[in-house]
C-alpha cells in the first residue's frame, strides 16, 4: 500500500507537460498567487522532453515561488493516477490527499482556493 508522510505545510502538487497550453496558463498564475499563502507548490513535469520542460519552467515560473522537478519514469504520475495535464493534487500536512483536480484551476478563484487550502496547514 501507499504510505503517507508528515509534511511541514500543505503542498499543492501540479502535474504538467511542456506542450500543454493549459499548463502554460496555470503555472505562471499559481507561481504569482501562491506568494501570499502558506502553501508549498511542487510542479512535476512529465510526458514530454526534460530539456524542453526545463526551458518552459524557466519561462513560466519566473516568481520563484514554485519548486519544479521532472518525473522521467512517471512514477509519481502513476502513484496519483494522473492521466491528463494539468492535474492538481492537494496534500495536507499529514500526507493525506485533500483533493484531486484534473484540469486547470480557475484563475479568478485561485487566491480563494490557495487561501482555503492554506488554512488546513
Amino acid at each position: 500500500g501507499v504510505q503517507t508522510c508528515a509534511l511541514p505545510i500543505s503542498v499543492l502538487v501540479v502535474f504538467w507537460a511542456d506542450w500543454c497550453p493549459n499548463c502554460a496558463r496555470e503555472l505562471p498564475a499559481i507561481d504569482e498567487a501562491v506568494e501570499d499563502h502558506a502553501v508549498t507548490v511542487l510542479a512535476i513535469g512529465g510526458r514530454g522532453d526534460i530539456d524542453r520542460a526545463a526551458e518552459k519552467a524557466g519561462e513560466w515560473l519566473t516568481e520563484g515561488n514554485v519548486v519544479w522537478g521532472y518525473d522521467e519514469d512517471h512514477d509519481l504520475w502513476e502513484l496519483f493516477g494522473v492521466t491528463g495535464t494539468p492535474t492538481n493534487v492537494f496534500l495536507l500536512p499529514d500526507g493525506s490527499v485533500m483533493g484531486f483536480q484534473p484540469g486547470r484551476l480557475p484563475e479568478a478563484s485561485l487566491d480563494d482556493i490557495l487561501g482555503e487550502f492554506a488554512s488546513f496547514g
